[in-house]
């Protein structure tokens, strides 16, 4: 294959989540045809990124082997840009076949890195998902676990809910940087109903209210916003960022998604309302598409700087 096609490398280190399923589940209906790859060491599946900001062709690619002896050779010609490794947490020789790969994925120097718990085997310790966090931290791995449902049977409705298991593995693929990606024309002046919908994502149902019905409402007081809390704000929606990278404008909304997640429910909304019109301006959206919104930023802004 080409040198400037994206790949992936997919290994699977778990007894119950193979390779070829973490790409089959990436893929959905886009399965493509296998292809054999360095001396059938590796099974290839096209898969296309398709985002708002641009297009790629990437190689999924799963080993057939688990672990690497030491000096064992693997995969020499090839260039992996991304690696996700499946493990079970609950089994101590399944992680320890991780750690195996580290001195392989050290000489490829990958952009994403990412170890994927299957949630599957006895009920593991804390202890062992502790031992796992503390390695993945020191080797710049995400750690991303399959199974969340104590997160997901929370009563209150989070306005910055994170992505996990598969849905945060493509999400994270889609904001990396590939060889071949091409740039969408003029992304960050895109209009129409998908940039909306994005922009929007974090206000609650309740708060949509229609023209008519937000004219004649009143809106409800808005808490003041701390001072470093503005100054990320007026960041973000600067005209300056022309040449900023949108990995970089997601980094800042992580920071304000982990701010968030302290404050009560009520000023959550408020402070993702905002959010919300200071990410559609740093991507250049059009200020028709969020009037009516964000009516009170002058005063916070004045409490926010006494």
């Amino acid at each position: 294959m080409a040198d400037n096609v994206g790949q992936v490398l997919v290994v699977s280190c778990s007894s119950f989540l193979s390779s070829e399923d973490i790409i089959r589940e990436m893929c959905k209906t886009e399965f493509s045809s296998p292809k054999e790859l360095s001396n059938g060491s590796l099974i290839a599946y096209q898969w296309k990124i398709e985002n708002k900001y641009y297009t790629a062709d990437v190689q999924l690619c799963a080993s057939s082997v688990s672990s690497l002896p030491p000096q064992c050779e693997f995969a020499a010609n090839m260039n992996f840009q991304s690696v996700i490794i499946a493990f079970d947490l609950s089994e101590k020789s399944s992680f320890h076949n991780v750690k195996s790969w580290l001195s392989y994925v050290e000489t490829q120097d990958p952009s994403v890195l990412l170890l994927l718990d299957s949630g599957k085997g006895n009920s593991s310790k804390e202890s062992a998902k502790s031992e796992v966090v503390k390695w993945c931290l020191n080797n710049s791995f995400e750690f991303i676990e399959m199974n969340s449902e104590e997160e997901e049977t929370e009563e209150e409705e989070d306005d910055f809910q994170e992505k996990t298991g598969i849905d945060r593995v493509v999400e994270a693929l889609q904001c990396a940087e590939w060889p071949n990606m091409k740039m969408r024309e003029n992304p960050r002046s895109h209009k129409g109903s998908e940039g909306t919908q994005q922009a929007k994502a974090v206000l609650s149902d309740d708060e949509k209210l229609s023209s008519n019905q937000a004219a004649a409402a009143e809106r409800p007081p808005v808490f003041p916003l701390p001072t470093d809390d503005l100054e990320l704000l007026s960041s973000l929606a600067s005209d300056g960022n022309d040449n900023e990278s949108f990995e970089e404008l997601f980094q800042k909304l992580a920071v304000m998604k982990e701010r968030a997640s302290s404050l009560p429910a009520t000023e959550r909304k408020d402070y993702a309302e905002k959010v919300a019109i200071a990410f559609w301006r740093a991507l250049g959206g059009s200020e028709e598409e969020i009037a009516g919104l964000g009516e009170n930023d002058g005063d916070n802004s004045e409490d926010g700087e006494k």
